[in-house]
């Protein structure tokens, strides 16, 4: 085992005897090195950059530490702390920081860690520095939506300008602040009912649409990179229009010319429980605002009692003889 290094010192010693005499002696000390000196970095921060794609097994930087022991007490070897993920290597002997994986800009723009600095005294001494590696970008992302499809709905009869809804489109690259994205429509039929504001990707109307007139629009977005015209994406955007009840239902029969008020003779030899006629009314809106429902109105309540009206199919029976009435329907 290698023990500490030591130094010899010769030291001549004169005697002189009561006789006049002078003897020489010479005595050799040996001085054993203590290990009282921690290794210092030459500085206390290193700092390195390295562009994202880079090849793992870059050199990055080289920390220094010097020890002013001697022998096994300034012997510095390094090694890495707070490094939890692995991504930087070092040389133990030489001090030579490497990247230890493929940075990627988008993922990690700063990574920082601390290397110690050990010395070969026992017990050992130590001390630190930081490391901070900055990532830089490349750019290497696509223009890309936040999602290939949208689709959104509206209610119709709204006013011109209304918002349908937003798209997105984005490149990791690029910082959300400076807003180097601009959006589009490609023309088409179905595009020249709506605008998408150029800034922010908001879809608007520019018209007030109807369901009774049209019920789903298609339309393409575009989105470009202002500084690479070259760079474009595209989405499917899917425009459905909802029914609003704005229409009032209108009878068909016994009233084709839309009339309030109907007169309909029954004859009274009719059996007990004979169907009359059979109501038919249509309505423009759809689903539930379209779904109709009969009933019978009189100003005498003892009328009513006179005949049943199925409130689903519009048959309207008789339920008592010799009658010829005349009544309102809704």
């Amino acid at each position: 085992m290698v023990g500490p290094k030591t130094s010899s010192i010769t030291i001549t010693i004169i005697i002189t005897l009561a006789t006049y005499c002078m003897i020489d002696v010479v005595v050799g000390v040996s001085v054993i090195d203590t290990n009282d000196h921690t290794p210092r970095f030459s500085q206390d921060v290193y700092t390195a950059t390295i562009v994202e794609n880079s090849p793992r097994g870059q050199p990055l930087l080289r920390v220094v530490a010097v020890d002013h022991d001697v022998g096994l007490n300034a012997e510095v070897t390094y090694r890495l702390q707070d490094d939890p993920d692995g991504l930087l290597d070092i040389d133990p002997e030489l001090g030579i920081v490497r990247s230890a994986v493929e940075f990627d800009f988008e993922s990690s723009q700063l990574v920082t860690a601390r290397v110690i600095a050990v010395d070969g005294g026992v017990p050992s001494r130590s001390s630190s520095a930081a490391i901070i590696l900055r990532v830089v970008n490349v750019d290497d992302e696509r223009l890309t939506f936040s999602q290939p499809r949208y689709a959104f709905r509206i209610a119709e009869n709204q006013p011109t300008g209304s918002l349908v809804g937003h798209v997105t489109a984005y490149d990791l690259d690029i910082p959300p602040t400076e807003h180097r994205v601009t959006y589009g429509l490609e023309a088409t039929e179905d595009s020249l009912a709506f605008h998408v504001v150029e800034e922010t990707g908001a879809v608007l109307t520019n018209v007030s649409l109807n369901f009774e007139l049209r019920q789903q629009y298609r339309l393409v977005v575009f989105a470009v990179e202002r500084s690479q015209t070259d760079v474009t994406a595209f989405c499917d955007v899917t425009v459905t229009v909802a029914d609003v009840n704005d229409h009032r239902p209108r009878f068909v029969f016994p009233s084709p010319g839309g009339a309030d008020h109907v007169t309909v003779e029954v004859d009274g030899g009719r059996p007990f429980d004979e169907m009359v006629c059979t109501l038919s009314a249509d309505d423009d809106d759809d689903g539930e605002n379209g779904r109709l429902t009969f009933k019978l109105m009189s100003d005498q309540t003892s009328d009513l009692l006179n005949f049943d009206l199925d409130p689903a199919t519009g048959q309207l029976r008789l339920t008592a003889e010799h009658l010829a009435v005349c009544y309102n329907v809704m």
